[in-house]
């Protein structure tokens, strides 16, 4: 890191001098960087360097959020064009930022790729790149995250990134601060805790999955009472229907008859007929409705989180001399 602001200003200029000649450090299977990206990646680093140097953000920054626009703007310069004064610039802010372990991370990926470089002055940079990792590494916290007992399909995320198996129970760096894990499996509940580690420090999280006993029938839903209420329904308008019928049946006798008594057969006969389709379909009707009735107060209702409880209900006809109707048997 440099020791004075004119070092810092010797080193930010001499980076910027790196850009603006498109001097980039690029892997040789990846494909080289467009004309565009090469532009948007030179914007960035200007736009990293001037906040840099006007927040000293490689010295201890004093705006937090200019250092990590900073810090944003180098990453991405150095992801579009692979760059080496972005990768070195980027560990300078990491480390003003507290961020040891990102620094150091930073630090060794510049001591490997610097050797790499076309240009003699970069390949230079490793010896520093590798000397600035090493003076960082003793400040790195460690994050242990401890598998207690593994499950088929157990899923780790550190930080909302999934976390491969093989950085399960071993020594993880990391960033000071604080640090979410989040794990799952099937028919296990998921795990969640959070640990907030200083610098030098080392923690465990230990991930236990604890098996899922709930029941697997629906636990979120009472019986449906759908049912209950069509039947109910159909009743109330079987017994208005019947009762129509009844009306229509006393006015067509009292039609049939004159002020003198003298009434038509025939007048008497539909009225007769139309009372026993009344009396039919009243009491089909009052039927269906009992048996809705009935329906209704048989099923309950569960409460949330409680298993259901199914009812087994049938609605089946019946036929007398006298009448007619349905009748409800249930299962409970």
């Amino acid at each position: 890191m440099p020791s004075s602001p004119k070092n810092r200003s010797l080193r930010a200029l001499s980076l910027l001098l790196v850009a603006s000649v498109s001097a980039t450090s690029i892997p040789s299977l990846a494909a080289p960087p467009t004309e565009q990206e090469q532009a948007i990646a030179k914007d960035l680093f200007d736009k990293g360097v001037k906040l840099m140097d006007e927040f000293k953000c490689d010295e201890g920054p004093i705006d937090l959020k200019k250092c990590r626009e900073a810090r944003d703007a180098f990453k991405r310069a150095y992801e579009l064009t692979g760059a080496l004064g972005a990768l070195r610039n980027l560990a300078y802010v990491e480390e003003g930022l507290g961020m040891v372990a990102s620094a150091a991370r930073s630090f060794r990926d510049l001591a490997r790729k610097a050797p790499l470089d076309p240009k003699p002055e970069r390949r230079k940079w490793a010896d520093f790149a590798r000397a600035e990792a090493d003076k960082l590494e003793p400040r790195v916290p460690h994050l242990i995250v401890k598998v207690v007992d593994k499950a088929p399909g157990t899923k780790i995320t550190l930080d909302g990134v999934d976390l491969a198996e093989a950085a399960w129970n071993t020594p993880i760096d990391v960033d000071p601060g604080k640090h979410a894990v989040h794990a799952e499996a099937p028919g296990r509940l998921n795990f969640e805790a959070s640990a907030t580690l200083d610098e030098k420090q080392d923690k465990t999280i230990s991930v236990v999955l604890d098996v899922d006993a709930k029941p697997t029938t629906d636990t979120t839903k009472g019986s449906s009472k759908v049912g209950p209420i069509v039947v109910t329904a159909i009743g109330i308008v079987g017994v208005g229907v019947g009762l129509g019928l009844g009306y229509a049946s006393m006015k067509k006798r009292d039609d049939s008859c004159d002020a003198n008594k003298l009434c038509d057969p025939q007048g008497l006969d539909d009225g007769r007929s139309l009372a026993t389709t009344s009396t039919i379909v009243t009491s089909a009707g009052a039927a269906v409705l009992v048996a809705g009735v009935l329906w209704w107060v048989l099923t309950p209702s569960s409460k949330p989180g409680e298993p259901r409880k199914d009812i087994a209900t049938h609605v089946a006809p019946w036929a007398a001399r006298d009448g007619a109707g349905l009748a409800a048997f249930g299962e409970f």
